[in-house]
């Protein structure tokens, strides 16, 4: 799997809360970050499949 790089805004409170519980639970921010996009992804998905870009 090919990955890339996202850069996102958040609220700094919310990512500090993030960072720490991840810290907490000795988790990856991204591999997690990257679990609730995939979910929110498969959720919203049509019946179209989407075209990756080349």
């Amino acid at each position: 799997m090919t990955q890339d790089s996202l850069k996102i805004y958040i609220d700094k409170s919310l990512k500090l809360k993030f960072k720490a519980l991840c810290a907490l639970q000795d988790k990856d921010m991204s591999e997690i970050a990257a679990g609730l996009i995939e979910d929110w992804v498969k959720q919203n998905e049509t019946s179209v499949p989407l075209q990756p870009e080349e």
